[in-house]
């Protein structure tokens, strides 16, 4: 079959430090004590993921699109299927984060919100026969006239709008540890949603025009806007979700590191150069976050229900000249009966748990390895969405204003490792989860970019903190050199003595 943001959302950005409001997606306790001091705003961010294992696009396709897809013989020569034992599967979620803003309100607690539209499709446990089938158009003689069976598949899409407001607070800290908890409260609105689960099918395609399908239960939904192909919000379809996250910091009892100096004109002027130490202080970080905990109502539109399939020859001409899904529908009501399921249609949200540890060592370096395992997986009902389960290890480097971040990644549809970059320069990101596949492999099963533009608040900065208001001396008391402990860390450079 042909977004994973999740996979990873902004997978390689969301483990930096700068990350601020644009890390509550991947765990809310991430948001206070951020490096960005009171107030932290993104104008916009935004992140696709598509993935299935099953078509390898040449990255020609990319590179020279023109020629690729002018060329007649595009599939033989630009198309690799994995033609393998197993069933067949694809992903695609985006989204979009508009306005979206933290505030630290105290020294401990943040609060937070953003807005933003999601998409998530699943197409799950499609047998091979019946993938090739489908990438031919059904002009697939080898496949012809054999019975095949399945115990279960399912398509299942849903666009919604969110809003999410987010709290954290610093439950424990002292100089050398931070516990860290955060919560977000999503109310979701429904857009357009289908489910389609075909379950213990047998079937065969006696031609490219005639089809037996023989015993299969097909559970068979969409909301009325889908239904009569309208783009609008469905108000009779609220719900709400949850994420919840932990981090904990320790942080080494050593002196902050002193900057370089360089002398002129008799003059000692400060330059702490890129490699000089960054506002972060912890050495070891280990989080754990469950996401999207919740689920959507639908009003499953009437004309949409399970029904009971057992033909033995099906002419699929019938479904020539079909330009709607109400006449879809239209065809599938007069060959089939509908039975009497009910009239809700709960959609479940792509349900994950984030776990991650992370590590800083000198020069600003870091390493971040995380494990992200998606929930809905099972096979019980069509009405669901889900991630995937995918293993990241993220080198970078990065200080205020720049930041590179590589993550390294292998997800449940593609064992090889993946290779992406992200790139932080100053307001703007810029990254993709896959340029290992365009530049060893020359193929690509992936897509995923993302980007994000953020207000940069300058604000000012204090000694002894650890990105955090009133961080360093508890008591708020002035230091030796005559400043208070609070607001965001910075070096405390000190000219050497002539």
């Amino acid at each position: 079959m042909g977004q994973t943001i999740y996979a990873q959302e902004w997978l390689g950005y969301n483990t930096s430090n700068y990350a601020g409001i644009n890390a509550v997606q991947y765990n809310p306790a991430l948001i206070t004590q951020t490096n960005y001091g009171k107030l932290d705003i993104s104008i916009i961010a935004a992140n696709m993921h598509v993935e299935n294992n099953y078509i390898f696009v040449h990255s020609n396709t990319i590179t020279d699109p023109v020629t690729a897809f002018n060329d007649p013989n595009f599939a033989d020569r630009y198309i690799r299927l994995n033609g393998g034992i197993g069933h067949k599967s694809a992903i695609i979620h985006a989204n979009v984060q508009s306005p979206a803003f933290l505030l630290q309100i105290t020294k401990r607690d943040a609060i937070g919100f953003c807005a933003r539209p999601r998409i998530f499709v699943n197409a799950d446990n499609v047998d091979r026969p019946l993938a090739r089938l489908i990438y031919e158009g059904l002009d697939y003689p080898l496949y012809w006239d054999q019975f095949h069976q399945n115990d279960f598949m399912s398509v299942s899409a849903n666009a919604w709008m969110e809003y999410d407001f987010s709290y954290a607070r610093t439950i424990y800290m002292n100089d050398r540890y931070r516990f860290k908890g955060g919560i977000t409260f999503k109310l979701l609105q429904g857009l357009n949603a289908f489910g389609l689960g075909i379950r213990d099918y047998r079937y065969n395609f006696y031609n490219d025009d005639t089809l037996g399908i023989f015993n299969t239960n097909v559970q068979y939904g969409m909301n009325d806007h889908l239904y009569n192909q309208e783009f609008a919000f469905d108000f009779n379809a609220p719900g709400v979700a949850f994420d919840i996250g932990f981090t904990f910091e320790y942080i080494p009892n050593k002196k902050t590191k002193r900057g370089l100096y360089r002398r002129r004109s008799n003059k000692v002027t400060k330059w702490p150069g890129i490699f000089a130490p960054d506002q972060t202080r912890y050495k070891y970080k280990f989080g754990l976050a469950f996401n999207d905990l919740g689920a959507i109502f639908y009003e499953r539109a009437p004309q949409t229900r399970d029904f009971f399939v057992n033909v033995d020859s099906l002419p699929l001409s019938v479904f020539d000249g079909v330009n709607s899904i109400a006449a879809a529908n239209a065809i599938l009501q007069a060959n089939f009966q509908m039975n009497g399921t009910d009239g809700d249609m709960t959609m479940a949200m792509p349900a994950h748990v984030n776990m991650f540890g992370d590590v800083r060592f000198n020069y600003n370096l870091g390493l971040h390895t995380s494990l992200t395992m998606g929930f809905n997986q099972g096979k019980t009902t069509a009405f669901k969405n889900h991630f995937l389960y995918q293993l990241t290890i993220t080198p970078r480097w990065e200080i205020k204003w720049f930041g590179v971040y590589m993550p390294i990644w292998v997800s449940q549809y593609l064992n090889a490792p993946n290779l992406g970059i992200s790139l932080r320069l100053g307001p703007l990101v810029i990254g993709t989860g896959d340029i290992l596949g365009h530049l060893i492999k020359r193929e690509y099963a992936d897509i995923d970019v993302h980007m994000a533009l953020r207000l940069i608040i300058p604000h000012k900065k204090q000694r002894g903190g650890n990105n955090v208001m009133g961080g360093g001396n508890k008591s708020g008391k002035k230091g030796k050199h005559g400043k208070s402990g609070g607001g965001a860390a910075c070096e405390d450079f000190k000219p050497p003595k002539k």
